[in-house]
């Protein structure tokens, strides 16, 4: 598959379409071959362009799809399978943004991933971002499906003779799904000077529970908890205000009567020792704020009355949209953000907004600037004004925030429902899929940020349904769903921050455990991987993450359950591990299930829940097997292992900060029966019941800061 011939098709304002000549250089980079392009307008008339079709590419009757969200968190990632002469599945319809699209049309921003026939996979995706968006179409109206490149040109006025960059296309054909993923994130991080944190963010965000309705009292509150925390070794750092702290919810030098001191509550989150964040929407104002009404000029225009443009509903109610076209507005940004990090000490920025619909029916003050260039522009001056020390959140496209953000949400809002009851749509389900889905993009693009992590068994009363009905209830996860939850969460990395009020979590100490689970971060960890992809339209349910330390290489392996009942999976061990026996033990149940060859059966997965099974290979000689301290069953909790051969000893040494009723589980062949421990565990009773398992309960040494290293001796005879 190439894309070497440019003949554009152009598609102008009024619908037209014809041809321009364009020119094309071709180049290899990141394993794949790269397509820059520039279009030339050779007519003597000036052209409005609404599109550009770059290349289109014929596949057969049939094909499967992976598409991934790069338009905004809430755009599901996933597989489809499509055929031609049928209407394409819905996931990936903007019709606000594409309305020349129609039920025989698949979309798929910036990326997609194509498995046609015996052929290698063909990924094709956008690796620049300056100043249009990317898109990919998919036509099944026609007796095969047909592939379309093209760029949004957002009616752009082009003059006679006149040229134009376009963004830059990549195609790599490989037959390996989750390599062909990872070079073009590699090579989409080199090209745009991804912004990679030293570490990944943890701490505290109010959002999930109190949405709007917190007020200083209550952020207090859960810092002094989280003070509790930490002295016990939880590691926490941020504690970040979402919407809601400022009059009008964007009047952002002028927080409400809730919140009557941000530089004060700023210096308390400090020297309680956490770093504080605020929630940051500057792309559009609500129309009471002071810059909506003292500065009209400043707003992005509507194209029929030649007033500010005016939406009626957003998250800071009714609005304009602010034209950073406009010098004297990017002024008053930079501002903003110069004020919150150098005068009130905000550390997190939660930077809201960058979204293509804000401009639609609206020119700028400048004219062919497009939306990317106006919020690119804007994210420019947040990074220059934040400095290399405060972390930037983005929270909507992702493409043109590479570079600028040092974190990315990839999620929708975390709810407490797996569905919604009326229609069966996925919430929380959709958003642990986009979470694993996800994984490929951490650590090379940005670092990944699911919308926070909803351990309570407590009832929310501000929860979003009570905005259309005030007598709705919140609901709470089930323990599947929980596990599932936190499964994905540690599984795909990335920014972890709990969303319930801490003091009330401390009321609950089987949820409050959670925790330990899925912290501290593995910082070195790779993104955890899909083996059962392109299965008819199904979503994977196998992923798999390599873990290596110095003293030992694993495999963990988490089988998800995305139905509504029990169901059975066999997981293919020999794609995880190469071949050989391993042991295989499962961390929510706590249960040694045996050593397995080429395959192994996992039964009885719960519906909405998973297994997250470590797999060792097995050795002839005593060896752990699993822990219940967290779920990656040694990557963070060991801070050494070494078997000792002339004594016949295993030797641990614990380091988690939570060891309080804590147990490893010791595989041993039938010759090490007989086994001494010695420790400076606090207390630990060893179960010797099984032949082969040894399971050695223990809680571990305390110290200032949570509990110190804890080491145990395993002598055999």
């Amino acid at each position: 598959m190439q894309a070497d011939k440019f003949n554009p098709l152009i598609v102008t304002d009024a619908g037209k379409t014809f041809n321009l000549a364009g020119r094309i250089v071709q180049s290899k980079t990141g394993g794949g071959v790269r397509y820059d392009y520039e279009l030339i307008n050779h007519t003597k008339r000036p052209l409005k362009i609404a599109r550009v079709r770059l290349c289109e590419l014929p596949f057969g009757k049939s094909v499967r799809i992976f598409r991934q969200g790069f338009y905004m968190p809430s755009d599901p990632a996933g597989f489809y399978e499509l055929t031609a002469g049928k209407p394409a599945p819905a996931p990936g319809r903007w019709p606000p943004l594409t309305p020349w699209c129609d039920d025989h049309t698949f979309i798929s921003h910036s990326l997609a991933v194509v498995r046609h026939g015996a052929r290698p996979l063909l990924t094709a995706g956008f690796v620049s971002f300056d100043r249009f968006e990317g898109i990919f179409t998919f036509d099944t109206r026609s007796r095969t499906v047909r592939m379309a490149a093209w760029c949004l040109m957002e009616n752009i006025s082009l003059p006679p003779g006149a040229a134009c960059r376009l963004e830059s296309l990549w195609l790599l054909e490989n037959r390996d799904f989750n390599r062909s993923l990872t070079d073009y994130a590699d090579c989409v991080g080199r090209i745009n000077h991804a912004l990679i944190p030293r570490e990944t963010v943890t701490g505290w965000v109010d959002w999930q529970y109190y949405r709007e309705e917190k007020n200083e009292r209550d952020i207090l509150r859960s810092v002094r908890a989280m003070q509790t925390l930490k002295q016990r070794g939880y590691p926490l750092k941020y504690v970040i205000i979402d919407g809601g702290w400022c009059a009008y919810a964007s009047e952002w030098m002028q927080p409400c009567a809730k919140f009557p001191d941000m530089p004060g509550l700023c210096r308390k989150i400090r020297r309680a020792g956490f770093v504080p964040g605020l929630w940051l929407a500057p792309y559009i104002t609500n129309v009471k704020t002071e810059v909506a009404r003292r500065h009209p000029d400043w707003m992005v225009i509507d194209c029929k009355t030649g007033k500010p443009l005016f939406k009626e509903r957003s998250n800071v109610g009714a609005c304009h949209v602010l034209d950073f076209t406009v010098p004297a507005a990017l002024d008053w940004l930079r501002k903003i953000v110069r004020t919150m990090v150098r005068d009130w000490g905000v550390g997190y920025i939660k930077l809201d907004g960058p979204n293509p619909t804000h401009y639609l029916n609206g020119r700028f003050h400048v004219p062919d600037v497009t939306g990317i260039e106006l919020m690119r522009r804007a994210m420019q001056v947040v990074r220059e004004e934040s400095g290399d020390k405060v972390l930037v959140e983005g929270e909507g496209i992702y493409g043109p925030s590479i570079g600028y953000v040092d974190i990315q949400r990839t999620t929708q809002d975390t709810s407490t429902r797996w569905h919604i009851l009326e229609n069966g749509h996925p919430l929380l389900k959709e958003n642990l899929k986009n979470d694993l889905l996800s994984g490929f993009v951490h650590r090379r693009m940005f670092h990944n940020h699911r919308e926070n992590v909803v351990l309570r068994d407590f009832l929310s009363p501000f929860h979003a349904g009570t905005a259309k009905n005030p007598a709705a209830r919140d609901a709470i996860l089930t323990e599947n769903q929980l596990r599932s939850q936190i499964s994905a969460t540690a599984l795909a990395g990335g920014a972890m921050l709990l969303s319930d009020p801490v003091e009330l979590l401390l009321r609950s100490p089987g949820r409050l455990a959670l925790i330990s689970r899925f912290l501290p971060h593995f910082e070195n960890q790779p993104p955890a991987q899909p083996l059962d992809v392109f299965q008819d339209g199904r979503q994977p349910a196998i992923y798999h993450l390599p873990v290596e330390r110095d003293f030992e290489s694993w495999h963990v392996a988490g089988i998800f359950n995305w139905d509504d009942h029990p169901a059975d999976c066999s997981v293919p061990l020999h794609k995880i591990t190469g071949g050989g026996d391993w042991h295989a033990f499962e961390f929510w149940n706590g249960e040694y299930l045996g050593a397995f060859g080429r395959q192994m059966a996992v039964c009885n997965v719960p519906a909405h829940g998973c297994r997250i099974l470590a797999l060792r290979r097995k050795l002839n000689r005593p060896q752990l097997v699993g822990t219940n301290l967290h779920i990656l069953q040694g990557a963070v909790e060991i801070g050494a292992m070494a078997y000792l051969p002339a004594k016949k000893t295993l030797r641990l040494a614990i380091k988690h900060f939570d060891q309080h009723e804590r147990r490893l589980f010791i595989w041993r062949p039938a010759s090490f029966r007989r086994v001494r421990v010695q420790s400076n565990a606090q207390d630990w009773l060893v179960d010797d019941r099984r032949s082969d398992l040894l399971i050695v309960q223990f809680n571990g040494r305390q110290g200032r800061g949570g509990c110190r290293k804890t080491e145990f001796d395993l002598r055999f005879g």
